[in-house]
């Protein structure tokens, strides 16, 4: 899901392929850009984040797992921070895809939800802690001057 860069057109093209060389065509569905995220997020069994580069927030995983949908993505970068707090079993070696396809399998045959700890990647939350450095940076530098 998501719109696509013009830099990025030749990497769709890519992705497009190779859908359609393995037969996919029936069970992949390149969205582009989407306004209903949440609800596509709340119908969903497993939310896959596999950016190759590390990510310094993972706002897609974040948003899956507040809604209590499981994320499944490659451990680097923001991505990891996150799925160590709420859902570690997401937590996929970048590039293993033997190790995604089982974790992926193993959410989607699962009886029932996978256990999502509580979020605590709030916005409020991380707003309040960000202004709260600030306020030590302020206050400890009013300190230093006295």
């Amino acid at each position: 899901m998501g719109g696509t860069e013009s830099s990025k057109s030749a990497y769709l093209g890519e992705i497009r392929g190779l859908v359609a060389e393995l037969g996919l065509q029936d069970r992949v569905t390149l969205t582009g850009q989407r306004s209903d995220l949440k609800q596509i997020y709340a119908i969903s069994r497993v939310v896959v984040s596999l950016s190759k580069t590390p990510e310094s927030f993972g706002r897609t995983v974040a948003e899956a797992l507040s809604i209590g949908t499981p994320v499944v993505g490659y451990n680097h970068g923001g991505v990891a921070e996150i799925l160590a707090a709420q859902f570690p079993r997401g937590a996929v070696a970048k590039d293993d895809v033997g190790e995604l396809t089982t974790r992926i399998t193993e959410i989607l045959e699962h009886q029932s939800p996978p256990l999502i700890k509580p979020n605590c990647f709030l916005k409020s939350e991380m707003l309040s802690k960000t202004l709260d450095v600030y306020s030590e940076i302020v206050h400890g530098s009013q300190r230093a001057a006295a």
